[in-house]
């Protein structure tokens, strides 16, 4: 990681989700890593080379409970002054909470503006 830059990991397993979200990133100025899904993840975290990253943005296509179950985990391992930004497809205001709960601090749909991806991803830093 370069000193000073913030780094984000974008879990998405969908490529053109992940690939837009990415070059908004980048070209704002952050450090960003992708990975596909909770295991990758997981690993890559929990690996000897790993520092943590300083937000996580993962896209859940419907937040089902596998999906809640990954954010719970790698939220787990990120400890809690770490925040998440969840892309999502439809959810019941229940899921909602729930992801709120875990720490995501900003619910996005899966087709948001870069310009509004930014602007959560300036405001989860801040709150960090």
């Amino acid at each position: 990681m370069r000193k000073g830059v913030k780094s984000i990991l974008v879990v998405a397993d969908d490529d053109m989700v992940a690939a837009a979200v990415t070059a908004a990133l980048v070209r704002a100025g952050y450090e960003v890593e992708r990975k596909r899904h909770g295991p990758e993840v997981a690993a890559r975290l929990s690996g000897p080379d790993g520092g943590l990253p300083d937000l996580l943005v993962i896209g859940i296509p419907v937040p089902t409970e596998s999906g809640i179950g990954v954010l719970r985990s790698l939220l787990g391992i990120l400890n809690e002054r770490r925040r998440a930004i969840v892309l999502m497809g439809d959810a019941t205001p229940e899921q909602e909470e729930e992801l709120r709960r875990l720490g995501a601090s900003a619910l996005l749909p899966m087709e948001t503006s870069s310009a509004e991806i930014l602007g959560a991803v300036r405001d989860a830093l801040r709150q960090a």
